[in-house]
């Protein structure tokens, strides 16, 4: 989420003069456009998804749907004209070398975070095939992030392959 909050800041705030519409359909077409990366990547890096929107109204492929492009769209539109002022003015109050600092220190939390998930979730695909941990790093994300853990901050993941049958299995 953090990451889709950088790319509508990125690709909408240079938008903030332009009319409504047109940063609602950026904003659609940014946030459906990564909701669909996001799954596709996950399905093929870990063989979970955690979405899975077949069935419902215009679905691609069952990673992104017009519900969810609207929401994206809503956000764009709530985030670009009425937050990111805000936050702009303040940002801008924050000294330039403290600023350039602080900017760095969240760019590494994030590829932190982003590094830990995608390593907890790859050692939990490896679980699910009968592989032991063969390493330090494989013991310690078994011990932080044992399948229970993932199934806490991750509640709506399931194997592709289970969301696929779950979803043709619903009338």
């Amino acid at each position: 989420y953090g990451f889709g909050g950088v790319l509508i800041t990125l690709c909408c705030s240079r938008l903030a003069e332009k009319r409504i519409a047109v940063i609602f359909t950026a904003g659609a077409l940014v946030g459906a456009s990564f909701e669909y990366l996001c799954s596709f990547l996950q399905e093929k890096a870990f063989g979970t998804l955690s979405w899975e929107y077949s069935g419902s109204f215009l679905s691609i492929g069952g990673r992104t749907n017009m519900k969810y492009a609207v929401f994206w769209g809503l956000l764009a539109v709530t985030y670009t004209k009425f937050l990111y002022p805000h936050l702009s003015r303040l940002i801008e109050r924050i000294p330039n070398r403290q600023g350039i600092l602080l900017t760095w220190i969240l760019c590494v939390m994030l590829i932190l975070d982003m590094g830990i998930s995608a390593a907890a979730l790859y050692r939990q695909s490896q679980r699910l095939e009968g592989e032991p941990a063969d390493s330090v790093v494989d013991v310690f994300l078994d011990y932080h992030y044992s399948d229970s853990r993932l199934q806490q901050v991750y509640p709506n993941m399931k194997t592709a392959s289970e969301a696929r049958m779950q979803n043709t299995s619903t009338p």
